[in-house]
């Protein structure tokens, strides 16, 4: 079997893998429903929609939204502008496509980021690419921190996972325009127009994907400088942007407000830096399990097989303990906003869920990146570097049986196994949870539905891991999500029972 064919075949192979262990996150998706926040942030905008039904009125009230959290609550207000736009607005059963959407901005970001890494700068074969794109979506999405606040709950994933997919739109738009130094000018004037955007949604999001895109994109724009790349200057008006829509959200009024709230529990500015390298090597630790091992052992020779090829890649890779570090520092500078503004890793110990998923898929990338410097790193230094892990037909047997104990590993730990996304998805239709929790939610919503002024709804008894989020409505009548609920569906009051 010639090793082009192995490439294609092992592609195929794991491409129909990933989308098979996708299919039962979609439908499980046929079940979900607001939450929360849905309701708050939406209710402007589903407020306009059942009076009007013009989709202007709508953009006009998340607008109003956005002046409301910017001058009372925070600042990131290009954030607040979508949240407010949540697909449940439009009624309940439009909530389902959440996930679809939010597995769409994720999978095709890192397509397109490892497309520019692999295909456009290192020149690898297709193939390699696709195994790698499926190997990164598997980590990312299988063995996310918190899978709903990731994919099924609209207000958390969106602002955190979503716009860190922008993010990664916008940087590889960013080395787009540095790699193609010497093509139609047009070409790069699209791009940075599509960069400027990008930025200013991306500065007006989340405090932590901010930072990042202004740590990352400065990062890109000194080591562009180094290497004298003429086309870095294309990076300036998208940076200033980014930097200019970080301002705007950082000054707002409202970010006041909601500090004090938390001000017994927020740290100082040497605090946050403390132990944000502290959490930083706790993660790490955490992170760094048997499956994420297994993964880079497997994509190892796929990846060496493009460094290898890959002429006078070898002088951009010099320093890689440097590299190391300023990755260390950069997953650690993750933890220092939500430190400095609430004192902890988010809200809670629960609500912190959708802001580790997004250090999480930070950190795969970042071990990503940094393999493949040290690959570019060890390269002169292999003796018979040409014939050194290479991919011949003899391998096959190695790359089976990496499989196979692979599989046989995951299997003799049950728990950690169970805990993988679809696995997840799965078990919920096997064990006949969803069934139940089907029931209970079309329960309450033919109460909230009904004529009934003050209601009452029983807990969730059936809870699903991945359809769940634990901060629902409370037994107090004044908790926030109560009187949301109340107002969005016209009662006078909402309880929780408390049998």
């Amino acid at each position: 079997m010639e090793r082009k064919n192995i490439f294609k075949y092992t592609a195929g192979v794991l491409c129909l893998l990933f989308v098979i262990s996708i299919i039962p996150l979609l439908i499980l998706a046929q079940y979900n429903h607001s939450w929360a926040d849905d309701y708050s942030y939406g209710l402007l905008a589903y407020t306009a929609w059942n009076q009007t039904h013009s989709l202007w009125q709508v953009l006009l009230a998340a607008v109003e939204q956005v002046k409301s959290s910017y001058l009372y609550w925070q600042g990131t207000f290009s954030g607040i502008f979508f949240m407010a736009i949540q697909p449940g607005i439009f009624g309940e059963e439009f909530y389902k496509i959440t996930t679809y959407i939010l597995l769409l901005l994720l999978c095709s970001s890192v397509l397109y980021f490892l497309k520019v890494i692999l295909v456009d700068y290192l020149s690898s074969v297709r193939s390699i690419w696709l195994i790698t794109c499926c190997v990164i979506l598997f980590l990312i999405i299988q063995l996310m921190p918190d899978p709903v606040q990731a994919f099924y709950w609209y207000n958390g994933s969106l602002y955190y996972l979503g716009f860190f997919s922008l993010f990664l739109f916008l940087v590889s738009i960013y080395l787009k325009l540095l790699y193609t130094e010497n093509r139609k000018k047009h070409g790069n004037i699209k791009r940075v127009f599509v960069t400027i955007l990008l930025a200013a949604l991306v500065g007006g999001s989340n405090y932590v994907g901010s930072l990042l895109a202004v740590e990352i994109t400065l990062a890109i724009i000194i080591a562009a400088s180094f290497m004298q790349i003429k086309t870095k200057r294309l990076l300036y008006p998208s940076f200033i942007t980014l930097v200019v829509s970080f301002g705007i959200s950082i000054i707002a009024p409202g970010n006041a407000v909601r500090a004090a709230t938390f001000l017994g529990a927020r740290k100082g500015v040497i605090q946050s830096i403390y132990y944000s390298f502290r959490y930083g090597i706790e993660f790490i630790n955490e992170w760094l399990d048997l499956y994420l091992i297994l993964a880079f052992m497997f994509l190892i020779p796929f990846l060496w097989r493009t460094i290898k090829r890959k002429n006078g890649i070898e002088k951009y890779c010099r320093f890689p303990l440097l590299m190391i570090a300023f990755s260390f520092c950069l997953f650690a500078s993750s933890f220092t906003p939500t430190l400095y503004s609430t004192g902890g890793l988010g809200q809670n110990i629960e609500a912190a869920g959708r802001v580790q998923n997004i250090r999480y898929v930070l950190f795969v990338f970042l071990i990503l990146v940094n393999v493949i410097y040290i690959l570019g790193w060890l390269k002169p230094k292999l003796p018979n570097g040409e014939r050194t892990v290479l991919f011949t037909y003899k391998d096959i047997c190695y790359y089976f049986c990496f499989i196979i104990v692979s599989i046989g590993i995951m299997l003799m730990c049950p728990k950690d196994f169970n805990n993988l996304t679809s696995v997840s998805a799965v078990y919920t239709f096997y064990t006949g949870e969803l069934q139940e929790y089907k029931r209970e939610t079309a329960e309450r919503k033919a109460l909230l539905e009904s004529d009934e002024k003050i209601v009452t709804l029983k807990p969730y008894y059936a809870r699903p891991r991945l359809l769940y989020y634990y901060n629902d409505i409370q037994p107090d009548e004044h908790d926030w999500k109560n009187e949301t609920i109340a107002i969005w569906y016209g009662k006078e009051r909402v309880y929780l029972s408390e049998e």
